[in-house]
């Protein structure tokens, strides 16, 4: 298995990682929903475009330091890969909305 999801042929032991794992990632998931819903709810009565939460949503995930580093590890990924991805999803959005605002703008 090395890692990845349990096929026919695992031992218990990765199974039981697995499962381990899967368990984990299940309570950070349900951990970090309540404040993202928050984030979203409130930026939508505020009357924000939906592509503006989104980049809120992502600069919140960014901070998200805890469950950034049990994505890597999950992922076998290195350290502050994850948060560095969200990071640079955040800035091509910003620069995307910023362009068509600029659009918008000049006509």
């Amino acid at each position: 298995m090395s890692g990845g999801i349990p096929t026919n042929n695992s031992s218990p032991v990765e199974t039981a990682a697995f499962l381990r794992k899967s368990t984990m990632v299940t309570a950070a998931n349900e951990t970090a929903f309540a404040p993202r819903k928050a984030l979203y709810e409130s930026k939508k009565a505020e009357g924000m475009p939906p592509a503006q939460i989104f980049a809120e949503l992502l600069a919140f995930n960014a901070t998200q330091t805890e469950y950034n580093a049990l994505a890597d590890k999950m992922q076998g990924k290195p350290d502050g890969y994850t948060t560095n991805v969200i990071k640079a999803e955040h800035a091509y959005l910003q620069q995307d909305i910023a362009q068509a605002n600029s659009s918008k703008a000049t006509g």
